[in-house]
């Protein structure tokens, strides 16, 4: 969980068709979500999601993979996040969400009760030495051997 003060300076990357109603709209720009439609503003999202993180102490949180899969195991990754990265000269902190899919499978808008989620920060990645798919492939094998891993990662 972040805390209140990290929260606060964290912005977030989302799909416009999760925000199409006018006060779910309303509420994401009020709580640091850059909304995104890969059909007309793709351009336009990321170059304000470029001035938030190259403001002193913002945080720019992607989620790589676009989607939630049908089966919960890792998707794809998207090459959005390594651009900005790599064009800001940012380090990306590799993340690790297990366990929600059982709390929250995809096409259900509330989360089953008791269901344990446990967060888990890599290490930074820097950019320097990296391509954008370099960097996007590091990320991806970070969070895949998190996966991967038989030990709870508390």
């Amino acid at each position: 969980m972040l805390k209140n003060i990290h929260l606060k300076k964290t912005y977030f990357y989302a799909k416009e068709k999760y925000w199409r109603l006018k006060w779910l709209r309303f509420l994401a720009t009020r709580h640091n979500v850059i909304i995104m439609d890969v059909n007309k503003d793709l351009r336009e999202s990321l170059q304000k999601m470029a001035a938030r993180t190259q403001r002193r102490e913002k945080i720019s949180s992607f989620f790589p993979e676009g989607t939630r899969t049908k089966d919960g195991s890792l998707g794809k990754f998207k090459k959005t996040f390594a651009i900005l990265s790599r064009e800001l000269n940012v380090p990306v902190v590799p993340v690790s969400i297990k366990g929600a899919f059982e709390a929250l499978p995809r096409g259900k808008w509330f989360p089953r009760p008791w269901k344990e989620v446990v967060v888990k920060f890599s290490s930074p990645i820097y950019p320097e030495e990296h391509s954008y798919e370099s960097l996007q492939d590091a990320v991806y094998q970070d969070v895949q051997n998190e996966f991967a891993s038989k030990e709870p990662a508390a």
